[in-house]
């Protein structure tokens, strides 16, 4: 693979992105954060290509470095193609949120339709993206009563 033949971290994550193989991203990143610290291994990830089918080339891996959750990171990454970043930051957003219509609100504000919400919620309760898992279940819900 192209990855195993450069030294340089950025490339060989660049080629791990390109290629689609989550576990050498989750790999790199890992090595980058134990070497060198979280701030390196977020600003690695910023200046990483854009995976297919994301908005934002780095917003499910970036939310799993800061959320702590790198063993998380491939089941993120999986789910890129639809969880869009504003999906993963509402969600991680909410997840001290007591009011469910207030973390409705939250997501539509993300530009998230409530259709997006509802098919978006099982993969990010699955992936472990959200901690509170009740809020976010609540909030879904409250939006299938709507419907």
């Amino acid at each position: 693979m192209l990855y195993e033949k450069t030294n340089s971290l950025s490339a060989k994550l660049e080629a791990a992105i390109l290629v689609g193989d989550s576990k050498m991203v989750e790999h790199i990143v890992t090595e980058v954060e134990k070497s060198e610290g979280k701030a390196a291994a977020l600003k690695l990830v910023n200046e990483a290509p854009a995976a297919e089918g994301q908005k934002r080339r780095h917003g499910p891996l970036e939310a799993a470095i800061s959320g702590n959750r790198l063993k998380n990171a491939k089941q993120l990454m999986y789910f890129g193609a639809d969880i869009t970043d504003n999906v993963v930051n509402a969600a991680l957003a909410i997840k001290n949120l007591d009011d469910k219509r207030e973390a409705l609100n939250l997501l539509r504000e993300n530009g998230l339709t409530d259709a997006r919400i509802r098919s978006s919620a099982s993969a990010l309760l699955s992936s472990g993206a959200v901690n509170d898992k009740g809020i976010l279940r609540s909030a879904v819900q409250e939006l299938q009563r709507k419907s």
